[in-house]
């Protein structure tokens, strides 16, 4: 082979690598990236909307004792974006998964059904971040739920919080929010954009948990007492009238 042949040959290869190296990144700018270097979410439950967490760790919420909830990336919280809640009721506590439905902060749920898996039902050895379609850290396996023991199938729910969501805003269900104990609540940040989107995931183990609370029993007794003393007054009214009448 002559010099020059082999020199255009090698020109050739070179000019090969770098037209795939320009498809490459070309392809790889309009994908979805991870940032290693941003802290994860940690869900904090507070008193009320005009208080603020006091930690980051996981939190216990009532809503029936009017208490709040945030997100919050510790301890970089500058990070803004977009912030989709996902709430896991589990499998057992539903007959009909459709008629489920949540409002945060006026926005409505939807139910999620998992292209990945093929289900609408988030167990096993599963991860959520695959069950909703993303690529992040953590990729909050289904292990990492029910107080970490896992074991537990869960339907779930997703919310977008409208606007721009800025770290331990506070967040709150509307009434008639179809909660029960043993939900959980996790969130995915988005600080990229649609097409190039750029997710931060909840910490193991710094979800909110759910538990709600169930009406006393002496105040069920009570209620029911009362009840019965209007009924039995009510029929001594009618009686009487009936002798008056007579």
């Amino acid at each position: 082979m002559s010099y020059l042949g082999l020199l255009t040959r090698v020109a050739s290869a070179l000019a090969l690598l770098i037209g795939l190296s320009g498809y490459f990144a070309t392809t790889s700018a309009h994908a979805q990236t991870i940032d290693p270097t941003i802290d994860p979410l940690h869900g904090c439950v507070t008193a009320n909307s005009t208080t603020t967490c006091g930690n980051y760790a996981s939190g216990i919420l009532d809503p029936g004792s009017g208490n709040t909830f945030s997100f919050v990336p510790s301890p970089n919280q500058g990070q803004t974006g977009t912030l989709q809640l996902e709430i896991l009721v589990p499998v057992s506590d539903v007959s009909d998964p459709s008629s489920v439905s949540f409002t945060v902060n006026g926005a409505t749920s939807t139910e999620a059904t998992s292209s990945a898996y093929g289900t609408n039902v988030f167990s096993g050895n599963q991860m959520l971040t695959t069950f909703i379609g993303i690529s992040a850290q953590p990729t909050m396996p289904n292990s990492a739920f029910n107080n970490g023991a896992g074991g537990v199938s869960y339907y779930v729910y997703q919310v977008t919080v409208p606007g721009t969501y800025s770290p331990g805003e506070a967040l709150s269900f509307s009434a008639g929010s179809t909660l029960l104990t043993g939900t959980e609540i996790v969130a995915v940040l988005n600080t990229g954009t649609t097409g190039s989107p750029n997710y931060i995931t909840t910490a193991q183990s710094s979800q909110i948990d759910v538990v709600t609370t169930p009406l006393p029993a002496a105040l069920s007794l009570f209620a029911g007492g009362l009840g019965l003393i209007g009924f039995a007054g009510f029929r001594k009214k009618r009686k009487t009238a009936r002798l008056a009448v007579a």
